[in-house]
């Protein structure tokens, strides 16, 4: 499964949730806590988690669509979801035992 989310919703989410877990003082993992300015410096490629999000994005992508049509990757399907609906959708025929479930695992 490929999340192909647009890159303003992704940058939306990484903004809110640094903001909330900054704000909160939440543990990020162990003893670490979100620091939400550094995030903000997309100069700063090795601290800013969106300066990677953002340039990181289309190239992913055009990884993702070239590993699509190689005849290598031929026998596996792709479940490319490209809308925060599609993830929904996804979900919701997971949940619900679809016949083709165990296509998407």
């Amino acid at each position: 499964m490929w999340l192909d989310l647009p890159l303003r919703i992704l940058v939306w989410r990484l903004l809110r949730r640094s903001w909330k877990r900054w704000r909160s003082r939440e543990l990020v993992s162990g003893t670490n806590q979100e620091r939400f300015w550094p995030q903000l410096m997309i100069w700063r490629k090795n601290d800013s988690l969106l300066g990677w999000t953002i340039t990181q994005h289309a190239r992913k992508r055009r990884n993702m669509i070239a590993c699509m049509s190689e005849p290598r990757w031929g026998r596996i399907r792709f479940v490319r979801l490209r809308s925060s609906r599609a993830v929904e959708a996804f979900a919701v025929s997971v949940e619900g035992g679809s016949p083709t479930m165990g296509e998407w695992t």
